[in-house]
């Protein structure tokens, strides 16, 4: 079992990203690392701010990971095309959350 960090994704998280990460070469060997343990390693990264090689042992090996940071960025993966890209993706997610918080603050609240 591995840890779990405060920057993981959730299963519901990455069900909802998993469609953009592109699959393993065909004709190639099968991929051996599960990618949601590579982006959490990044994200991991991004929040503590620490360096690859410091990567704590329940990630994979930090040369793995960043092979595939290096690959997206090298395709042009910014922040802002991961924003275009999954915004549309996440935009009735965060929409029915949004709704959800107003109902309760404007209509429930007040009732009680």
């Amino acid at each position: 079992m591995t840890k779990v960090y405060s920057s993981d994704l959730t299963q519901d998280q990455y069900e909802l990203i998993k469609p953009l990460i592109s699959p393993a070469k065909p004709g190639g060997r099968p991929r051996e690392v599960c990618m949601l343990s590579v982006l959490n390693a990044i994200f991991y990264l991004v929040t503590q701010g620490c360096k690859w090689r410091d990567l704590p042992g329940g990630f994979p090996a930090w040369q793995r990971v960043y092979t595939y940071f290096l690959h997206w960025r090298l395709l042009g993966t910014t922040l802002l095309g991961i924003y275009y890209t999954v915004g549309p993706a996440l935009l009735p997610v965060v929409r029915s959350a949004l709704l959800r918080q107003f109902l309760i603050a404007k209509v429930l609240l007040p009732i009680q």
